[in-house]
């Protein structure tokens, strides 16, 4: 009987000690996923099916807003500026706020009208999980011979880096409804944004960019296509980030990475272009 009780409580005191180990590795399992997870947290995004809700890339507190007003397609040669979508008043774009569609799928969002040409016009995203980057490409339906696009959103509150160390600052202003701001056309292949604490990369075959700090937009230009789908613009989100510029490059500082800024954006197109 003796033994008996003395084995119960060894058993008891056994499953006790186990439990507890079990505990102390799910917290540390906790903690660290945690961790991970703050520090190198996924890009999300957000959109719905009202025509004129924009594609948004939400990084924490930043977001980068992609609406059709900012979207351009300039096709056979046109002139004038063409917008993905807007009011059919203006005339000025190729979809109309009042008439057509938009479509959510898994991997693609974008403009639509069975009846017109462009019969589509939108963006694929490629997005890998938990990954701090991500490749839109705008892509058409139409018998025309296109011409060139315009990946165009808002950002609020960031600085402008160049390539060539050059800072463009953000000036904008908006006094009662009157906007200020000063306006930038670059011919560069990336730029960094950067308020002092989190950095966001824009990359791509970019033609040019026009850097419209009265708005708060900017607007990739990329003329180059194939099949009716244009080269990628890619984006990359660095939390916490500390810049320098040394040797002609960007230094970037951050427990996502450390080193060369081209080195880094040359890193993430070979994986997301491999995917």
């Amino acid at each position: 009987m003796f033994l008996s009780i003395n084995f119960d409580i060894m058993r008891i005191k056994l499953v006790v000690h186990l439990i507890s180990i079990i505990l102390v590795i799910l917290v540390v399992i906790g903690i660290s996923t945690s961790n991970i997870i703050d520090e190198f947290k996924p890009i999300l995004i957000g959109n719905d099916e009202r025509i004129s809700s924009t594609v948004n890339i939400n990084m924490d507190d930043n977001k980068l807003a992609f609406s059709g007003w900012e979207g351009f397609l300039y096709i056979d040669n046109e002139t004038k500026i063409v917008r993905i979508l807007g009011a059919k008043e203006r005339d000025i774009s190729h979809f109309y706020n009042e008439e057509d569609s938009k479509k959510i799928e898994e991997n693609k969002v974008y403009w639509h009208n069975e009846t017109k040409d462009p019969k589509e016009i939108g963006y694929v995203i490629k997005n890998p999980e938990f990954k701090p980057y991500l490749k839109l490409q705008m892509f058409v339906k139409t018998e025309k011979e296109l011409e060139k696009s315009g990946y165009g959103f808002i950002l609020r509150n960031f600085n402008i880096y160049l390539p060539n160390g050059t800072i463009l600052k953000n000036d904008y202003l908006n006094i009662e409804g009157n906007l200020t701001g000063t306006n930038y056309k670059e011919k560069v292949q990336y730029e960094i944004f950067f308020n002092e604490k989190d950095a966001i990369i824009i990359a791509g075959d970019f033609d040019y960019i026009d850097n419209l700090f009265r708005w708060e937009v900017f607007r990739p230009y990329i003329s180059k296509h194939e099949n009716g789908v244009f080269s990628p613009l890619y984006v990359i989100y660095i939390k916490n980030a500390e810049l320098n510029f040394e040797n002609d490059s960007w230094i970037v500082n951050s427990k996502q990475f450390t080193g060369n800024v081209e080195d880094y954006i040359e890193e993430v197109k070979k994986d997301l272009d491999s995917r």
